[in-house]
């Protein structure tokens, strides 16, 4: 048996278990809680002044590996930002 620190470990290569209950799981979770966190606030920073859009994409970055929901929104929302994009550049060019 290895040591680490004060603890006594089996197998000292494999301290942080993997899996839902490990390090990944963490991970995962502050994932969602700072995707869930950041919506809204995206959400308030489209009426409000600041980057509103960029806010919401990222929260949907975040959230899109744990639900297909944010996903399908956050490429409906680029989608839509480059038609957006595409009709002010071609209103430009007139």
């Amino acid at each position: 048996m290895g040591h680490t620190g004060l603890i006594r470990v089996a197998n000292p290569e494999k301290i942080v278990p993997e899996g839902p209950n490990g390090a990944r799981g963490v991970v995962r979770v502050a994932k969602v809680t700072v995707g869930f966190a950041l919506l809204p606030v995206g959400v308030a920073l489209l009426v409000l002044p600041g980057p509103g859009l960029p806010v919401v994409a990222l929260s949907l970055m975040l959230l899109e590996g744990e639900f297909s929901w944010a996903g399908k929104a956050r490429v409906g929302m680029t989608d839509l930002g480059k038609r957006g994009f595409d009709w002010v550049r071609e209103r430009a060019s007139r």
